[in-house]
């Protein structure tokens, strides 16, 4: 199975193989059964849909390890904006977020910062 990990991690980093699977009609047929939306608000709104059906749902950020900083805040910045919304438009939903999102390769502590902070409510 790592083979097949790092595979799927190796394409999510191609640029022109990423852009292919997000823009093309093969691309979004493939993943519509998994993937709510690549936008926050379409996903909460997938989320609010089957919520009607009775099922309570997980969301995440399609993403895995990062290499900077910056690239982890933008990645938290994600899921502070999807905690909000969950929240606004009383989704019963939560999250699953991946610590290497954080920035867990890059400094532990960053990715324990970051982590804290999602737990924190907004003002």
């Amino acid at each position: 199975m790592p083979v097949l990990r790092s595979a799927f991690i190796a394409l999510s980093r191609n640029r022109t193989m990423r852009g292919f699977c997000e823009n093309s009609r093969f691309g979004h047929g493939m993943s519509s059964r998994f993937v709510a939306g690549m936008e926050i608000d379409d996903a909460v709104r997938v989320a609010q849909a089957v919520n009607q059906q009775g099922i309570h749902v997980t969301l995440d950020s399609l993403g895995e390890s990062v290499s900077s900083e910056v690239e982890a805040q933008k990645a938290a910045d994600i899921y502070h904006q999807l905690l909000d919304q969950i929240s606004a438009r009383n989704v019963d939903a939560n999250v699953s977020v991946k610590l290497t999102q954080m920035g867990l390769e890059l400094d532990p502590e960053l990715a324990e910062a970051i982590a804290l902070s999602l737990t924190e409510l907004s003002p």
